[in-house]
């Protein structure tokens, strides 16, 4: 019997930069109409330090569902990279 897929339990850091290159160049031409997008890149997800996820592992599944709970934007000042950050195309 198979199972169901779980989006959780992939391995993104599998992902090489000609991976997340092509996912960009795909997207890039139309996030690049949206209003508050200027720019598009890639690298590692930045978490916000008031995650669930930003000290301490939690599975990823846990830790997306309490992600959407924060309004404030992420910036630099407010986020931070861990060795569980997977790798992601960016908007700045």
């Amino acid at each position: 019997m198979r199972s169901q897929f779980d989006l959780y339990t992939r391995n993104y850091h599998s992902l090489s930069v000609g991976d997340l290159l092509d996912g960009r160049d795909a997207y890039h031409v139309h996030l690049a109409h949206l209003e508050n997008v200027y720019a598009t890149a890639i690298g590692l997800f930045r978490i916000r330090t008031e995650d669930p996820d930003a000290n301490d592992y939690k599975a990823i599944g846990h830790a997306a569902q309490k992600r959407g709970q924060y309004k404030e934007a992420r910036r630099l000042d407010n986020t931070v990279v861990r060795p569980w950050s997977w790798r992601a195309s960016v908007m700045p």
